[in-house]
């Protein structure tokens, strides 16, 4: 008999247990759970006879051969593989390869944490989705944009190898430990030598990805209340869902999955932002550096694995962030700017909104070409700066036509500069750049997770 059975919790481990089940004590059974792609587990139940463990054996087989793609009609269930899977081993157990040397029962186990509350809405919803852009939510924009760039920037500490954004009226400062370190672990504990080189290596692994990654993250913590337990619970199809990846399909199917690389690069996107630690303190008060200790970007609760892949993360923002402080939208597409062939959007993209406050009364902001290819991660080649010039010009009419900025334009006329060395005149101009009015809502000027620069009165200052 096959039925659904909920369970807060199954095991990992898809090796036969022998556990104590039934009315009588003596009476021994063996268990097979096999996890499912789809968060499914089947059960099956067997005495423990002879020949139960060739019978698991020829049952794993007839698992592990089945479509992991899902037809048309079944995209809407969830758990449409499982009962489809579980249906059909049950009919075909009438024949000669899979009869069980006994009596045999089978369910199917759901955890409750295996799939979303039914009234929790997706991290990214709509065409745009509210961002963080304190002073500690800037230092790792500055980290991930050093990564590729400057390593030189990144101190040796004996608690961890250290990058120092430095902004107004605050200082904030990103602190990087061992990958995989305990949930219990405290930043005070001292690294060897062996340990900071190691963490210097994996440096420019950081990239927008992991951008992507924690902006999805705080979202899905601001669209929804916790769990019971004060944790945030994120599935990775979620996760690639939020960026507009696209699904892998056959002819007559749909949704075969994601493709492995796209999992993979989120896992360690993950696993990068839980070896951060963030923290910000005013350098006119000489005190506060050393009141103000470091916090974990994110605390990672639990990461649940089924067939040799990430399904969800179970998590919480650090105190560092104020999810009251998520009151400016972004533009999706953002998100779905691709991390590497487009870096420089995606840089200059949040550059941006996370100074939208800095704008004049009209939503304009006034900057220097060299400060915007700085920030956007532009490669100055000097003897073709046109390269850079027309990157620039690329990537700012592409944010116009995404909307994340309405219009740009020069402040200075460019027809003054002259057909050949222009360059260092080029690099002086400044550009204005006009933000909607919709990506900026009145907040507090200070945050819990730090300090947040006063609303300039005019556009015609840089930074």
């Amino acid at each position: 008999m096959a039925r659904l059975r909920k369970k807060r919790e199954t095991t990992l481990d898809d090796e036969p247990l022998v556990v104590a089940m039934g009315e009588e004590e003596s009476s021994v059974v063996r268990v097979l759970r096999l996890l499912r792609p789809d968060g499914g587990t089947i059960v099956v139940t067997l005495p423990n006879v002879i020949g139960a463990e060739e019978y698991f054996d020829r049952v794993r087989s007839w698992f592990a051969t089945q479509s992991d793609e899902l037809a048309l009609l079944e995209v809407g269930d969830p758990l449409a593989r499982s009962k489809r899977e579980l249906e059909a081993f049950a009919h075909e157990s009438n024949a000669a390869a899979l009869a069980p040397p006994a009596k045999a029962e089978l369910r199917l186990e759901v955890d409750e944490w295996d799939f979303p509350r039914e009234n929790a809405r997706p991290p990214v919803q709509g065409t745009d989705y509210p961002i963080v852009s304190s002073i500690s939510r800037r230092a790792i924009s500055s980290l991930v944009l050093s990564a590729s760039s400057d390593l030189d920037v990144f101190e040796a500490t004996e608690r961890g190898l250290m990058f120092v954004h430095q902004d107004t009226p605050a200082v904030g400062q990103v602190m990087l430990r061992p990958l995989g370190e305990a949930q219990a672990a405290i930043p005070t504990h001292g690294l060897l030598i062996e340990q900071i080189e190691e963490i210097r290596r994996s440096v420019p692994a950081w990239s927008p990805l992991d951008e992507d990654t924690l902006e999805i993250m705080l979202s899905h913590a601001a669209n929804n209340s916790p769990d019971e337990d004060g944790f945030w619970t994120l599935y990775m199809d979620q996760i690639l869902d939020a960026r507009g990846l696209i699904q892998k399909s056959r002819s007559g199917l749909a949704k075969a999955g994601y493709r492995a690389d796209d999992r993979s690069e989120a896992i360690k996107s993950i696993a990068r932002l839980d070896s951060a630690w963030v923290r910000v303190y005013r350098p006119d008060n000489p005190g506060n550096a050393e009141t103000e200790d470091f916090v974990r970007v994110f605390l990672i609760a639990e990461v649940r694995n089924r067939s040799n892949r990430l399904a969800r993360i179970r998590y919480r923002p650090g105190t560092w962030c104020d999810l009251d402080d998520a009151r400016m939208r972004s533009p999706r597409k953002v998100l779905e700017y691709d991390p590497y062939r487009e870096a420089v959007e995606k840089h200059l993209a949040r550059y941006f909104l996370q100074r939208a406050d800095e704008t004049d009364e009209a939503g304009m902001m006034v900057r220097t070409v060299e400060e915007l290819c700085v920030r956007g991660g532009i490669a100055i080649d000097r003897s073709n700066p046109k390269r850079a010039r027309t990157r620039l010009t690329q990537a700012l009419d592409r944010l116009v036509l995404d909307g994340t900025i309405v219009r740009w334009t020069y402040a200075d006329d460019p027809k003054q500069l002259p057909r050949r060395g222009y360059l260092e005149r080029w690099l002086g101009f400044r550009i204005r750049v006009v933000l909607g009015s919709h990506t900026w809502k009145p907040h507090d000027e200070t945050l819990s997770c730090g300090f947040r620069p006063k609303r300039v009165k005019t556009a015609e200052a840089t930074r």
